[in-house]
């Protein structure tokens, strides 16, 4: 009989190969609990690569230690679909960075541990298709088996439509679909670019370009007012990314508004911005998660941004005019390595879907 890992590792192959294909059986034999009768709870989580960069001896302890603290968040608001942003596709304990660092030590067979560890059966899981150098991948952990997975990717890079400059983004957005009752579900993964490195104005033009490139890829190849759609993910929004009444943000094309005033009636909604507000990444340190719409609480060494909202999750309108959204039914889950105790430096953002 295989070990529980060869069997991992296996269905680890297939996945990555045939992208979720039909024939994937759940890992160790294991089956999930059952979904709830007409309600889904989705999740998006930015988890930092897991490891922190610690080195040695010490990684896996700190690693398998980290993914028990995730999968504790997950079981514990019962979540059926998570996103996962910085997460590597390896699973084996001596994987590379591009710049030839040490990573994090293969988060896929570190996270099938723990959620087995702790009895929280996801046995669906599968990744984009290119990380940037760092192999921070986007991934998908599900109790119901995604269909129709695609990497959204600008071949010939996208263009930002404010300046024209074009851009190659380095992560694709990942496309799936999960069915749930009668209904189709689909779903788009984004970790849009970093505000590190680079000239602040370029990276807010790569964000516009990638989040412009999703907009349209929506509108060719699905019906965006009346299809069931999810955007997620961490946008890493800074101030002049969000909603500046010009149509011309990365939250403006994230919500498909760049075709208005003419069409109003596919415009998405950014939930957790709409509800709970966004902190705009002010100079002025707000360290703590003082602010309700934090989604990265900041330093507490005064390094790096204050309380800022890279996180979103966003909705096509039927979904939030349909009766498939509960008014209240978005939370920021405020737990994170700087604030409250967690294992990344992002709060997790969950969204519960009803009358499925």
């Amino acid at each position: 009989m295989r070990s529980a890992y060869s069997v991992l590792l296996c269905l680890f192959l297939i996945m990555m190969v045939f992208g979720c294909s039909d024939d994937a059986e759940p890992y160790g034999g294991l089956t999930p609990r059952p979904v709830k009768t007409g309600v889904l709870n989705v999740m998006t989580f930015n988890v930092e690569d897991c490891d922190g960069g610690y080195a040695g001896t010490e990684v896996q302890s700190v690693l398998d230690s980290r993914a028990l603290e995730i999968v504790d968040i997950i079981k514990d608001k019962n979540i059926d679909v998570v996103v996962f942003q910085e997460i590597q596709p390896g699973s084996g304990t001596h994987d590379k960075y591009g710049d030839d660092s040490r990573s994090s030590n293969g988060d896929v067979s570190t996270m099938n541990r723990a959620f087995i560890k702790r009895d929280y059966i996801m046995p669906y899981y599968a990744f984009n298709s290119a990380g940037s150098i760092r192999r921070d991948f986007i991934a998908v952990w599900s109790k119901i088996r995604p269909t129709g997975i695609v990497s959204v990717f600008p071949t010939d890079g996208g263009f930002d439509p404010s300046t024209g400059n074009k851009y190659r983004p380095s992560r694709p957005i990942l496309r799936f679909r999960v069915q749930h009752g009668s209904h189709d579900i689909w779903f788009y993964g984004c970790h849009l670019k970093s505000n590190s490195g680079g000239v602040i104005e370029q990276n807010a033009g790569n964000r516009r370009a990638q989040a412009f490139h999703l907009a349209r890829y929506i509108m060719r190849n699905q019906n965006p007012e009346k299809d069931l759609i999810v955007i997620l993910g961490d946008m890493n929004t800074m101030e002049e990314d969000y909603d500046a009444k010009s149509g011309n943000a990365t939250m403006d094309f994230l919500c498909l508004r760049y075709d208005n005033p003419f069409n109003l009636a596919n415009d998405f909604i950014p939930v957790n911005l709409n509800e709970i507000g966004a902190v705009t990444n002010s100079p002025v340190p707000l360290w703590g998660a003082g602010t309700l719409g934090t989604t990265h609480p900041g330093s507490d060494n005064g390094t790096g941004y204050s309380d800022a909202t890279f996180d979103h999750i966003l909705v096509s309108p039927t979904i939030y005019n349909g009766g498939y959204y509960a008014p209240g039914s978005i939370n920021i889950i405020r737990k994170s390595r700087r604030f409250g105790g967690g294992p990344a430096d992002h709060f997790p953002v969950m969204l519960t879907l009803t009358n499925l």
